[in-house]
Order: C-alpha cells, then sequence, then structure tokens
C-alpha cells in the first residue's frame, strides 16, 4: 500500500482520499491522535486510543450536536419550509450520553438480545435462499449490492418492525436519505431531496404508531408505546435507592412521538446500513483473493471468524464523533475542553500493532473478533448480534450453491462520498452454481 508523505492539505472531504482513506491512515499514525487543519477535527487512530475513548463517555462526550453537514446556505429558505413539518430532534442513542441514553438504550435493546434475533434467522435465511435463487438464474453480471446485500437486511428489520412489506423498497430509500449528508458534503438539491425523505419517513412512522395505539400488535412499536422513561424530560438521574417505589414511578412517563420516530429511524438505518457494506466488502475480498472462495466453501466452519475479519476491513461505520467535555491529554496531545474528535474505528481496525498484515484478508485471522466495527463500551452497536446474523446466513446460502464468484469485467470499484460512512456503490460480481 502507497503511503503519501504530505498530510498538510488533507482534507476528510476530498473525494479521492475517500475513495482510499487507510494509506492517509497510516501515515498519520506516528501521531496517534492527528488534527485535521482543513475540518477543525482531530482524529484518533491507534486501536489502544480508540478504546480509550469510546470506554470513558465522560471526557469523550457523545453531545457534539449533529454528526450531518450542514445544509448550503442557497436553500435555507427550502429548507426552513421543509423542516417546519419535521418532528423536533431529540438526543436519545448515537448522541446523547448516560444517564439519558441509557434509559432510551434499554427500551430498544430488548429487540436485539441474542435470543431475540435468533428469532429473525427464518426470515433471514428464506430471504437469502430467495435472493440466492436470483443470483444463480442471473444471465450475465450482476450488481451484488442490489441483488443481495440491500434486500437481505431491509427484509429483516423491515419484519423485525412489523411494516407492510410492500413499503420495503421505501425503506431502503429512507435509509439512504438519513445517511446522504454524514460526513458527505451534498449539492443543494440531493440535501433538500434527502431532508424530505427523512420527513416522509417521519409521517410514516407516526402513522405506525397511531395505527398501533388503536390496535396493539406484537412488536417493538408497540413496545415503545407501552414504554416509560424515568424523569419529567428523560433526562433526570433515576433514584438510585428509592425507598417509596410508587413515588418513584410517578415521575415516569411515556415517550413522546418525536422520541419514538427518532428510535426508530435510528433503527432502521442501523438495522440495514452496516450489513450492506460488510457483505458487499466481504464478497469483494472473497473474490478478489485467490482461492478465498473455495476456501471458504470447503470450510464452513470459518464463516463466523470471516464475518469479523469482513467487518474490520470493511468498518462501515468509519468512526464516530465526540467532544472534549474537560482539558485532558490523549495519547500524548493536549485536548482543550470543547475539541471536537473523531474516534477512527477504520484506523484501530488496521493498526498493525493489533492485528498482523493488517490491511490483508486472512478469513483465519486468529484475533478477527477483536475488530471494533460495531464500537466498544457504553455506545457499542444495538444492532451487533443481528449484523453479525445476516452475515453467517449470507455467507451459509451463498457458499452451498455457489462454486465460484469472479469480479466481472468492467467492474469500478467506487465507494460512496462519506468519511463516516463508507461502502462500495456496487460490485458486478459472475457466479458459478455447484
Amino acid at each position: 500500500m502507497t503511503t503519501p508523505t504530505d498530510l498538510a492539505g488533507f482534507d476528510l472531504f476530498d473525494a479521492a482520499i475517500q475513495q482510499d482513506p487507510h494509506r492517509w491512515y497510516d501515515a498519520m499514525r506516528g501521531d496517534s491522535v492527528f488534527r485535521v487543519d482543513a475540518n477543525g477535527v482531530h482524529l484518533v487512530l491507534d486501536y489502544d486510543l480508540v478504546l480509550e475513548v469510546l470506554r470513558d463517555p465522560v471526557t469523550y462526550s457523545s453531545r457534539y450536536g449533529s454528526n450531518r453537514e450542514p445544509a448550503p446556505a442557497e436553500i435555507a429558505e427550502e429548507m426552513a419550509a421543509v423542516m417546519a413539518t419535521a418532528l423536533p430532534i431529540e438526543p436519545t442513542l448515537l448522541d446523547n450520553d448516560p444517564p439519558s441514553h441509557t434509559r432510551y438504550r434499554r427500551l430498544v435493546s430488548r429487540a436485539f438480545t441474542p435470543k431475540m434475533v435468533q428469532q429473525l434467522r427464518p426470515v433471514a435465511e428464506a430471504t437469502a435462499a430467495r435472493l440466492v435463487d436470483d443470483l444463480l438464474a442471473a444471465d450475465g453480471p450482476v450488481d451484488f449490492v442490489d441483488a443481495f446485500a440491500v434486500p437481505l437486511p431491509v427484509a429483516v428489520i423491515a419484519h423485525a418492525l412489523n411494516v407492510p412489506e410492500e413499503r420495503r423498497a421505501d425503506f431502503k430509500r429512507w435509509s439512504d436519505d438519513n445517511i446522504a449528508s454524514i460526513g458527505a458534503k451534498l449539492g443543494p438539491q440531493e440535501y433538500l431531496s434527502a431532508q424530505r425523505g427523512i420527513v416522509e419517513m417521519q409521517h410514516f412512522f407516526v402513522d405506525q404508531f397511531e395505527q398501533r395505539r388503536l390496535h396493539r400488535t406484537d412488536d417493538l412499536l408497540s413496545d415503545l408505546l407501552d414504554a416509560h422513561v424515568s424523569g419529567d424530560d428523560g433526562l433526570e438521574p433515576a433514584p438510585a435507592d428509592p425507598v417509596d417505589t410508587d413515588a418513584a414511578d410517578a415521575g415516569d412517563r411515556p415517550l413522546e412521538m418525536h422520541e419514538l420516530v427518532r428510535l426508530v429511524q435510528m433503527l432502521l438505518v442501523a438495522g440495514n446500513e452496516t450489513t450492506t457494506k460488510f457483505l458487499t466488502e466481504t464478497m469483494l475480498h472473497l473474490a478478489s483473493v485467490d482461492g478465498a472462495w473455495q476456501h471458504l466453501c470447503e470450510h464452513p466452519e470459518l464463516i463466523p471468524n470471516v464475518v469479523e475479519e469482513g467487518l474490520r476491513l470493511s468498518s462501515p461505520t468509519q468512526g464516530m464523533y465526540r467532544v472534549v467535555t474537560t482539558d485532558t491529554v490523549l495519547g500524548g496531545v493536549p485536548l482543550a475542553a470543547g475539541t471536537k474528535i473523531v474516534a477512527m474505528f477504520a484506523a484501530a481496525n488496521r493498526d498493525e500493532a493489533r492485528f498482523e498484515c493488517p490491511h490483508e484478508f486472512r478469513a483465519d485471522r486468529p484475533n478477527a473478533r477483536e475488530q471494533i466495527a460495531f464500537g466498544k463500551g457504553t455506545h457499542y452497536c444495538l444492532g451487533a448480534n443481528l449484523s453479525r446474523l445476516e452475515g453467517c446466513v449470507a455467507l451459509e446460502a451463498l457458499t452451498a450453491r455457489i462454486a465460484d464468484v469472479r469480479i466481472a469485467d468492467g467492474n469500478t470499484t467506487e465507494y460512496a462520498p462519506s468519511f463516516l460512512l463508507r461502502g462500495l456503490r456496487g460490485l458486478q460480481i459472475e457466479v458459478t452454481p455447484r
């Protein structure tokens, strides 16, 4: 991997850098914490330092504000009209700290326990089988993203949220709209279109929740309607040892509509984007490395480890913002209160101090599960269990019926333009049936 020598002009929004950021991170790594002058943030690159940040939510707060890039100034009036119909933004999970974050997380974590996730396995298996049928029936090259990596997790999260099957295409469109301006700069009309999609999604789920108010069903949306948070505003700490249980419960309140929709909004995105991106990147490696696909077919017991290795190399969520709450020193670098940092999962997952030959794909890498694509600590990804299950189900279905996978002639390895959410736009492949 060629490493650049001049980092003076490094810009996180440079399109060329976003296509291949890892060589730049390698060049920065000697500094451990690298200040990007063009963007006014510090990147935390080393594995151990990223863990230090993630495990200290007091010093490194998630209440950093929005991780979206601001709307272009020329559409301010149009944006105001769109936002007038939007729901208020309430910090809940990604942009929140304990104890408020803990309460919100507790409400949705029940849907992603290992037991609950295993109950989704039949849906994932049936969907994967159908998608493999389509791959094998294709006449010529097929885009793995559109044909498999998108519809599999969308079908599963749609089932988990118990919304109509005919809205699955909307699910993907809304998910794309939600992430469009995260770590990326959009043109004025692109920004407007994405925001309109987000508001459309909000209104859809408002309607879904209102339907559940009238007729409860056995699903997460009904569970959230029945849930309560402590404190009048959801932010006050709950009593550590309440003497009067009834008095403590009296301060509980149901979630407001904007809180309900925000939680589902994040679950929708987290429930499919990570899987789509890491499945595609894993397929790229399996199809590109000589003998890798055949080896996995012969040794299906390696599938769980290949999922971990795919997550490590892809790191779909490349990093997460934090804001320093008090003057501190990280990796020998003084950071003043108010400094914005980005804990770069992508760089940490390719730290040669932790992973031997970090840029290589190794199906049997012994410490692949040490990857931190899902983060660590308080904000460890709620959807990690689901994403791992979908990855295993996908590879089981694909290797059972496909003897060989090749990158099609003319395929272009192009990544969507974002420094925070990285994934291939498409992956043209050709398959040979067993």
